[in-house]
């Protein structure tokens, strides 16, 4: 997970990656993911705008710090962890067989 500064034609932005994201493709965790990210970062000081970018990555305009912003998505990855890593091995074991 990682949060990177970038400059744009419309100014300062921030690139919010998480790669486990990739990874959950099936609901309901996908979009519990999606929705508690969204939330954790629309929450942080300084934020103007939150949207997906990309399957594992978010689009952060505004003035929180890259700090604040990767310890709110390890929250909710940590939150869902056990869930996650379950349906991780449930993908290896069909890939297995």
């Amino acid at each position: 997970m990682e949060a990177g500064r970038h400059e744009g034609p419309e100014g300062w932005y921030w690139n919010v990656t998480i790669g486990v994201a990739e990874f959950l493709r099936q609901d309901p965790l996908e979009t519990e993911l999606r929705q508690r990210i969204g939330s954790a970062l629309r929450g942080l000081d300084g934020v103007a705008y939150v949207a997906e970018e990309d399957r594992e990555v978010w689009y952060v305009t505004g003035t929180p710090s890259g700090e604040a912003l990767v310890h709110a998505a390890a929250q909710v990855v940590d939150d869902l962890a056990d869930r996650a890593r379950s349906h991780i091995a449930s993908l290896e074991r069909g890939a297995s067989e």
